[in-house]
């Protein structure tokens, strides 16, 4: 994921994996998993042995990402019922039409 440049003051903060986990409502462990599988970006190390910290709007970014996509495929989930649903009457209207005959 690319790295942004921050542009508010609230923006430039570095979060915790605790306080990362806590704004995604998942584990600490499953932020790392989130990361492998670059979902979220990767954290950043101030200095050698300092513990990892994410920038909010890198996170934030991220986010936005994940509920855009999920967005479109509940709207493709919907469509496609939707089609389904509508095949389904109309078979069920020709059955019920063949077996009247």
């Amino acid at each position: 994921m690319p790295s942004t440049i921050p542009t508010a003051a609230t923006d430039r903060r570095l979060l915790s994996a605790v306080q990362v986990a806590k704004i995604c409502g998942v584990t600490r462990e499953y932020v790392y998993a989130l990361v492998k599988r670059g979902a979220l970006p990767p954290p950043v190390y101030r200095c050698e042995g300092s513990r990892p910290r994410w920038w909010q709007h890198e996170l934030d970014a991220a986010l936005d990402q994940i509920r855009r996509t999920q967005a479109v495929e509940t709207e493709a989930r919907s469509a496609k019922a939707r089609t389904l649903g509508l095949a389904s009457a109309s078979k069920r209207r020709q059955l019920s039409a063949v077996a009247q005959s």
